[in-house]
Order: C-alpha cells, then sequence, then structure tokens
C-alpha cells in the first residue's frame, strides 16, 4: 500500500493537474514490473461491477414506472433522476474516485523539472525513474495474455495508491478489497506461469531471460522511488 497523500498535497500546490499526470505515466509505464492499482482501476472497476447493462435496464423500468409513460431519457439524464431518487449513479462514481487522482496531460510531467519542484521531497527520483522507461524495451510485453487482455489486475504482487483519507477508510482501497471478492481465482493469482513465456528455443529463452533481468532493474528503482515518495 502506498500512501501519497503528501506528495499529492505538494504537487496540487504547482498545478491541479500534476499528481494525475504522475499518476497516469506510472500507471501506464509500471504495469509490466511494478504495477500500481490507482482511482482509474476503482473508478473503471467499480462501474464494471455496479453500473452495467442491468443498472441501465432496471433505473429505465423505475424511471417509466414513475412517470406512468415510456421514456427515453439520456444516459445522463437518467443518471441525475436516479440520483434524485436516492441511488447511486455513475456520476457520483466519478465523484468518488475524481479524475485530478489519475489523470493529466503529459505536458503537465513538465513542470516537475522546475527548480523550486525539484526540491521536493522525492521529485529528483521519481524524475530519474521518468528518464530511464524511454530506454526499457518496446516489445517485452508482446505475447503476454494477461497484458493483451487488458486485464484489471496483473498478475502479481500490485501496490495500491491512496491519497483521498486514511488506509481504514481510503475508497480506492475499499473498492480493491470488494474486487478481490470477485476475482479470488487461479488467472489472478500471485504468481505468473512460467508457461506464459513460451520458451521454446533460444531466442525465446534470451527474451524470456532479458524480461526476468529488466523486471528486477525496474522493480529495483521502482521501490527507490516509492521509498522517497510515500508519507
Amino acid at each position: 500500500m502506498l500512501s501519497l497523500h503528501r506528495l499529492r498535497a505538494d504537487l496540487g500546490r504547482v498545478h491541479p493537474a500534476l499528481f494525475g499526470a504522475v499518476m497516469e505515466r506510472l500507471h501506464q509505464a509500471l504495469s509490466p514490473y511494478a504495477p500500481i492499482f490507482t482511482a482509474k482501476d476503482a473508478y473503471l472497476g467499480f462501474l464494471e461491477l455496479h453500473y452495467g447493462d442491468m443498472w441501465h435496464e432496471d433505473a429505465l423500468e423505475d424511471l417509466n414506472e414513475a412517470s406512468h409513460v415510456e421514456l427515453q431519457p439520456s444516459e445522463r439524464d437518467l443518471w441525475r433522476w436516479a440520483e434524485r431518487q436516492g441511488r447511486w449513479s455513475p456520476g457520483e462514481v466519478g465523484r468518488m474516485f475524481p479524475r485530478p487522482l489519475f489523470k493529466g496531460h503529459p505536458r503537465h510531467l513538465e513542470l516537475l523539472r522546475l527548480p523550486e519542484v525539484q526540491r521536493l521531497q522525492g521529485i529528483p527520483t521519481l524524475c530519474a525513474l521518468l528518464d530511464h522507461l524511454p530506454m526499457l524495451p518496446k516489445s517485452i510485453m508482446q505475447g503476454r495474455i494477461w497484458y493483451e487482455e487488458r486485464r484489471l489486475i496483473h498478475p502479481g504482487a500490485v501496490d495500491i495508491v491512496i491519497c483521498q483519507r486514511d488506509q481504514g477508510h481510503d475508497p480506492v482501497l475499499e473498492f480493491y478489497n470488494e474486487l478481490g471478492d470477485y476475482v479470488a481465482n487461479d488467472s489472478y493469482g500471485e504468481m505468473e506461469h512460467l508457461q506464459a513465456f513460451s520458451v521454446t528455443d533460444t531466442a525465446s529463452h534470451a527474451r524470456a531471460m532479458e524480461y526476468f533481468e529488466v523486471t528486477a532493474d525496474m522493480q529495483r528503482r521502482v521501490q527507490e522511488m516509492w521509498d522517497a515518495l510515500v508519507d
């Protein structure tokens, strides 16, 4: 678990979207090596679990019963009606997991290089990791089943980013725990099967060894970064 309350506050004083830009970059880049579960995962997962087609059909049926006529409201109008009835809606999920926690433009990352920002705790170590990312092999994830299926949870240890409330009540942690009840099966275990690397000849063996070496190096770098950034 990564408590980043201080980092969020520090970066928020520089620019409202800077923390989200950092999380968005790290979320994508660290996925093959040392994945993080952020407000983005919680937001998308919450919608998938609680607001699929069944929610839409049930809410529309209730609206038509209350109106005594058949209506075809827009998605947003249906959300607003549900909220007025005291029901959860996808709009409220967005307020529970606000976009500034996980979304920002890449250009905002340039603000990290400002001298006054470089003096903030952990920022030089963060920038060192960001500078290393372009040197990583581009093809290292080809053929990896979990990567190509865009699974919500990487098979392996996942660090959960909390930065809204305390560890006992942070909404991202609460949803991660809820999600664990749904995906507690072998396909989301803590280990990735060695067969996933399809080692059949010298070339495939070399590719697998490269992944192990790059992963070990990246996990060391990432751990150094988190040690510098966490509260």
